[in-house]
């Protein structure tokens, strides 16, 4: 069976057949693969006048283009999608942490003044830069202790690395028909 032109497989040799190229995104002359360049043109890259670039599947998957119900449109060269990623808390699910708060001694959490505002409790606990509510007081005097509302713990997750995004896979070669069977049009 002779190939289509431009028509991509997979093979698992080391080199590409007679009448097949790599598809490695390298630059081709146009005047050696004239069929080829009509059917890709310079979606892949090259300059149009002297040189087209095949298509570099080179460590990436094919989708097919167009949109399927409910998907995002995919186009002819695009490429997309990343190896590892970072999720930030925007990527994850609304959840809940539980908290420990001590009512150990040499905390002694009190009500101090700084300038002509209110009163601000201090010995509070710090997370991510914010206050945590874990005491009470109805009073707001200065220097007044104060009652625990709770005992908890907020246990630390996460170290912020990437991770792979990859689906276990085989590496071979794709290729591109260089020769062959020009397509026709329907």
């Amino acid at each position: 069976m002779y190939p289509y032109v431009g028509e991509i497989r997979l093979f698992s040799g080391t080199f590409a057949p007679a009448g097949w190229s790599f598809c490695d995104g390298s630059l081709q002359l146009i005047a050696q693969y004239e069929a080829l360049y009509t059917l890709i043109g310079t979606s892949y890259g090259g300059n149009g006048v002297r040189t087209f670039g095949l298509p570099d599947l080179r460590g990436r998957v094919i989708i097919g283009q167009g949109a399927g119900p409910g998907l995002t449109p995919r186009t002819i060269a695009a490429t997309g999608g990343v190896s590892a990623v970072v999720l930030g808390v925007e990527n994850l699910p609304a959840h809940s942490h539980t908290v420990t708060v001590s009512n150990q001694e040499g905390i002694s959490p009190r009500f101090q003044k700084s300038g002509s505002g209110d009163p601000v409790l201090t010995n509070m606990a710090t997370i991510s830069g914010g206050t945590v509510a874990a005491y009470t007081d109805k009073t707001k005097a200065l220097n007044s202790p104060v009652q625990m509302l709770a005992e908890g713990t907020i246990d630390s997750s996460g170290e912020g690395k990437g991770h792979s995004n990859l689906m276990p896979g085989l590496g071979l070669h794709y290729i591109i028909a260089t020769t062959g069977i020009f397509p026709s049009h329907p």
